[in-house]
């Protein structure tokens, strides 16, 4: 597992790097609509079975994930593929209003009884919003004057803080984090997570233009390890809750695309609210 985990990313990582620098922007607009419908869809389909089943036996849970409710989390995802799209060529809230909306019908119509509606409805609407809308902010990241520096460092601080926590939490792990959410954290891992972030932004230092003291890059590094860590432990949740070890299974080594990208849902709507602010 290990040895394909770092052959995934050996490979995949310089490849996405060329891509951001190279890419025209339409084409990283469909990556970036592409990846938050996989997204979508696997984050709703670890929580639209068991919302629909609440209360229902265990065996119900399990006929749903196997076929039931597939077909709404491939309209999410169809639906969030069409969203991005659109919204990269005409970023206006009324888009998101009518987004939302939509949502709320398909999870209303159809067959079944309030609670499976009402379910269905949840998990869209959770889906969407929590694996799909952190997206529009890396689309607003990769766009000049940040593009594609701060893509870059998103992506690289995330992932070089998380291999950290595993790595570190292997080597040196003893006390849990959150043993009954995900029972293989440490705290020790989360130590190494957050020195890794530290460093990581303190390296990028002499290629961004913030306007600001040194230590803050180090302290900016923290913070979003910190929120990468959260986007992973909420995951883990969502997880459980479904009683599944991973999302999916389309990254080797790694799982599913939510299981590789969840601190970037977290930590990226943060690192646009911090350049914003900086100007």
């Amino acid at each position: 597992m290990t040895t394909t985990r770092v052959l995934t990313a050996a490979i995949f990582c310089p490849l996405l790097a060329v891509t951001l620098v190279i890419a025209p922007l339409w084409l990283l607009a469909l990556l970036v609509a592409v990846v938050a419908a996989l997204c979508a869809f696997e984050l709703s389909m670890l929580l639209i079975p068991p919302l629909q089943a609440i209360g229902q036996p265990q065996a119900d849970i399990e006929v749903a994930r196997r076929g039931a409710a597939v077909g709404l989390p491939l309209l999410l995802a169809l639906f969030t593929f069409a969203f991005l799209l659109v919204f990269t060529a005409y970023p206006t809230p009324q888009l998101l209003v009518v987004a939302i909306i939509v949502l709320l019908l398909l999870g209303a119509g159809g067959r079944g009884s309030i609670d499976r509606k009402m379910g269905s409805l949840v998990g869209l609407v959770v889906s969407f919003c929590c694996a799909a809308l952190p997206w529009v902010c890396v689309w607003q990241l990769m766009q000049a004057p940040h593009r594609p520096r701060a893509v870059v460092l998103l992506l690289t601080l995330v992932w070089v803080s998380d291999a950290a926590a595993y790595f570190g939490g292997k080597a040196l792990g003893k006390r849990p984090l959150a043993k009954v959410i995900s029972p293989r954290k440490s705290i020790e891992g989360m130590l190494c997570s957050l020195l890794a972030g530290a460093i990581t932004v303190s390296a990028f230092a002499p290629f961004l233009d913030w306007q600001v003291s040194f230590y803050v890059y180090p302290l900016v590094g923290v913070v979003g390890a910190l929120l990468a860590t959260a986007g992973d432990l909420l995951e883990s949740v969502c997880k459980r809750f479904a009683r599944v070890s991973d999302s999916g299974s389309i990254v080797p080594g790694h799982g599913g695309l939510l299981d590789c990208t969840d601190g970037v849902l977290v930590t990226a709507p943060a690192l646009l609210l911090w350049l914003d602010w900086l100007g």
